[in-house]
């Protein structure tokens, strides 16, 4: 029988990373799942099973799976959206040659780096943005970010630091953009849009 792991019991390590019930998960290696699971697949780990020289996920997919959809897979259908998949540990610990079923498919998704959440939407989003990583931040990085947010958006940084990337941040008269926005987020301009005038050439 297999033994489930709850939330607010135990962690359950495994290489250098630490996995329980309740993990949100972002998926990033799709090869061995296509198609049922492709890359930046949302997920939620509901049982883990742990043994020598293996551990078994149970999660949850953010999409609609079936029994029919699994079949000739390394994936083995539980019930409803929830998948079963094996990861086994290596072979010996000098060996590079990761085969594709010893490497975890997927990372933890309490913080997702702007990158990675690209095409990927949150009702709640906290954008946090230091020294160490404010040279990165252009506009459409800046851009990319604010608009994962369905509904809240938090954005921690100093007043300093929000000075200088506002400073430098291209103003741009994108009219897709805006209507996006407006659709989505019922952000309306504050004023009218000035008319661009084209200077007559000098006789």
């Amino acid at each position: 029988m297999r033994a489930s792991i709850r939330p607010g019991t135990r962690h359950v390590p495994w290489g250098e990373a630490t996995y329980k019930v309740g993990d949100p998960v972002l998926f990033t290696e799709t090869n061995r799942f296509r198609p049922v699971i492709f890359n930046n697949l949302k997920g939620t780990i509901t049982d883990i099973e742990r043994v020598p020289g293996r551990i078994t996920f149970d999660v949850e997919l953010q999409r609609e799976v079936t029994e029919t959809d699994v079949r000739f897979t390394d994936l083995r259908w539980v019930e409803g959206s929830t998948v079963q998949f094996d990861v086994f540990e290596r072979p010996g610990s000098d060996d590079d040659d990761d085969q594709v079923n010893t490497l975890v498919p997927f990372q933890l998704a309490y913080a997702v780096s702007i990158h990675k959440a690209q095409g990927l939407e949150y009702d709640s989003v906290k954008v946090v943005i230091t020294d160490a990583n404010e040279e990165r931040i252009s506009h459409s990085i800046f851009y990319t970010a604010i608009t994962r947010a369905r509904r809240r958006l938090d954005i921690f940084w100093t007043a300093e630091t929000q000075q200088r990337i506002l400073c430098r941040l291209a103003v741009r008269e994108n009219i897709k953009d805006e209507s996006l926005l407006k659709a989505r987020r019922g952000i309306v301009p504050v004023g009218t849009r000035p008319r661009k005038t084209r200077e007559r050439p000098r006789p």
